[in-house]
């Protein structure tokens, strides 16, 4: 188990998921 790459697809998840939120307030607002 790689715990770097397993770090850059949390972090990359996460950044997703804030991707998303941001889209959604801006439809929203």
């Amino acid at each position: 188990m790689n715990l770097e790459k397993l770090r850059d697809t949390e972090y990359i998840k996460c950044v997703g998921l804030l991707t998303e939120l941001i889209d959604l307030d801006a439809d929203i607002f």
